[in-house]
């Protein structure tokens, strides 16, 4: 069950970076600029931007994509 929790998390989070991402370019800003609007500082958006999921937690994707203007949905099957 962790292994199943760990890579759900890692999912979560490589989907809200590509969503980031995507509004990051969509929008036409810098690195600079993105890490004004989200709230962080530009080597945390380089991380994004290259990837480094890793390094970051859900919590902190999600407030980054509320912040990019992204509206995040979650569903829960049974």
């Amino acid at each position: 069950m962790p292994g199943q929790i760990h890579a759900l998390c890692d999912d979560v989070r490589e989907q809200l970076a590509e969503a980031i991402n995507q509004q990051i370019t969509n929008n036409g800003w810098t690195q600079a600029e993105a890490a004004v609007r989200l709230g962080v500082k530009q080597p945390r958006i380089s991380h994004l931007v290259n990837g480094q999921t890793e390094r970051f937690t859900v919590d902190a994707l999600l407030n980054m994509a509320t912040l990019a203007g992204l509206q995040v949905e979650v569903r829960v099957k049974h």
